[in-house]
């Protein structure tokens, strides 16, 4: 038995997750130029252009976002959620489930406070899902 207590420990870590997005999103901020920001910083420790970074790159991203107040283990967290098989943190994904809250989490519910793009037609945030490989983002 026991399988019942690994439930309640992922819904503690999907909370203890957006919790830490809000707190990222708070210090980069909504938008479309936040989220350039964003890129352009994972991007330019991305040498090898494959979307990941290491585990060391990724703080220094979030110190040069402005999101260096984070603790250690908040950023181990978010590091996980996002580590590919080979330890490596896919930053795509990680910007957008920072920047497109209700296509990653999976809560099931649509929750529609103004976690989208303020400038976009709400209709057109569909377009935002995965891009093919290579795709690059200007």
């Amino acid at each position: 038995g026991g399988g019942r207590t690994e439930v309640r420990k992922s819904d503690e870590r999907t909370k203890e997750i957006l919790r830490l997005r809000k707190k990222v999103v708070d210090k980069i901020g909504k938008g479309r130029d936040a989220m350039k920001k964003l890129m352009g910083a994972f991007m330019s420790f991305d040498t090898k252009d494959e979307s990941r970074v290491s585990e060391r790159e990724f703080s220094s991203v979030m110190k040069k976002v402005g999101v260096g107040g984070l603790q250690r283990n908040d950023l181990k967290a978010l590091f996980t959620k996002f580590e590919d098989e080979e330890g490596l943190f896919m930053w795509e994904d990680f910007i957008q489930f920072c920047f497109t809250p209700e296509k990653s989490v999976g809560r099931g519910r649509q929750n529609n406070d103004n976690d989208s793009y303020d400038d976009e037609d709400p209709n057109r945030r569909v377009s935002v899902h995965r891009l093919p490989e290579g795709t690059v983002v200007m």
